[in-house]
């Protein structure tokens, strides 16, 4: 390995460090945060101060994850065009009797911030970011990436890939119902009001449905139009680029969040079905995650010897 290639290498440790650092930071913040009003709030909430750094600590580790193997064109367009499409599904399930995932309606909490329509402007914000470590589990899982090629991939490969991500998005749809009908962010209402307990257990029927629907549209978009658009670099740090500890933080926050909510569940029953849901696939993609820094190192190690 010549000087100037070593060089190059150093240079770009030291710029991506401190991304790493705050992704490290964030990632262990909001496993103790959550953990603890999993364990000793008894269900309501933190406090406003940690809950303001409970909240920090997840928009640095998805939105900086996200920023770090996306860059900031491709994170811009993948935003932007999941808002829309998401805020397009949500005002038309409230505009037509909840076709799309159940009749609901969003609360009046300060929290939600302004409304575009009938819809508060976090919920499709919140929606997008919450498809990221989605998007990153079944990457992981499959391939050992962050960021997949899908020119690498015969069509309906993507499509089958995009089909996974729909699905195991909807999978949060059962672990967010019960806290957000508990806190007041959404009621249901009409149809899905007068449907019988035992058929809404986690909600209107129709919600993993239009979840799953909503999520396969989005990567859709992105895996054959924003990512051959925008990620040509995203594409190059992802194959030459190594993954560090620090990049499983969206597969830590969505199982770290799963098992804080089977402590403190809103009924029993639930919080096991959530821990088995995400406990499963959260250990899965870390076993896989694991593996992959395994076989890095190895290989570094072999590299070093031969030279």
């Amino acid at each position: 390995m010549s000087t100037s290639t070593n060089d190059r290498t150093t240079e770009e440790a030291r710029r991506v460090n401190p991304v790493d650092v705050a992704l490290g930071i964030a990632c262990v913040v909001w496993v103790v945060m959550t953990l603890w009003s999993g364990i000793q709030t008894g269900g309501k909430g933190l406090p406003v101060i940690p809950q303001t750094i409970t909240s920090l600590a997840l928009v640095v580790a998805v939105f900086g994850h996200m920023l770090k193997h996306l860059g900031v064109k491709l994170a811009a367009a993948y935003f932007v065009i999941g808002s829309v499409i998401e805020w397009s599904f949500e005002q038309a399930n409230i505009s037509f009797s909840g076709f799309v995932w159940g009749d609901l309606r969003y609360g009046d909490l300060a929290m939600m911030g302004p409304h575009i329509g009938s819809v508060p402007l976090l919920v499709p914000l919140a929606m997008v970011a919450l498809l990221w470590p989605v998007y990153v589990i079944i990457n992981v899982v499959l391939d050992g990436k962050i960021v997949v090629n899908p020119r690498s991939l015969r069509p309906w490969q993507v499509v089958w890939r995009c089909v996974l991500y729909g699905m195991l998005h909807a999978w949060l749809a059962f672990l967010t119902n019960g806290f957000c009908t508990k806190f007041g962010v959404y009621e249901w209402v009409g149809k899905s009001k007068a449907l019988a307990p035992q058929d809404s257990f986690f909600g209107d029927p129709q919600l993993p449905i239009g979840w799953t629907v909503w999520g396969f549209l989005t990567t859709l978009v992105v895996s054959f139009i924003l990512i051959p658009a925008f990620g040509k670099e995203a594409l190059v740090r992802s194959e030459t680029r190594p993954l560090s500890w620090v990049d499983a933080a969206p597969i830590v926050v969505i199982g770290s969040y799963a098992f804080a909510l089977f402590l403190n569940p809103v009924n029993k029953s639930v919080g096991s079905v959530i821990l088995f849901m995400f406990g499963f696939i959260s250990l899965l993609a870390l076993y896989r995650f694991a593996a992959v820094l395994l076989e890095q190192s190895r290989s570094g190690r072999e590299v070093a010897t031969a030279e």
